[in-house]
């Protein structure tokens, strides 16, 4: 492989990346919280909202998609992943039961 770009800003180290359903942004987010979108073809940040972006998978335990998953005494450690597909059937493993308020999601144990 060669190296297309190295993209640069999070403050800890990344756990989950995905890309937009058209390949042409990525988004990653880190063990400190922090959700970043990159162009791909430019290798630059991108600071507009993504929103409305299509994903082709989701893997981040942050973000517009799968708001409402936290419980509200949640520390950041009760829910360790997620998993969307393009046609957002969701998989969450979560390290205890809880009632999530998006009807799309399951828990897996």
């Amino acid at each position: 492989y060669k190296r297309y770009a190295k993209l640069q800003g999070h403050s800890s180290s990344v756990v989950h990346i995905d890309f937009s359903a058209d390949g042409q942004v990525l988004q990653s987010v880190c063990n400190a919280y922090e959700a970043m979108y990159w162009d791909v073809a430019a290798g630059r940040q991108l600071l507009q909202d993504q929103r409305n972006q299509k994903w082709a998978t989701w893997t981040a335990k942050l973000g517009f998609p799968v708001m409402g998953i936290w419980p509200g005494e949640a520390d950041g450690s009760d829910i360790n992943s997620v998993c969307a597909d393009e046609v957002r059937r969701n998989r969450t493993d979560v390290t205890q039961k809880n009632a999530l308020s998006m009807r799309c999601l399951r828990l897996i144990h």
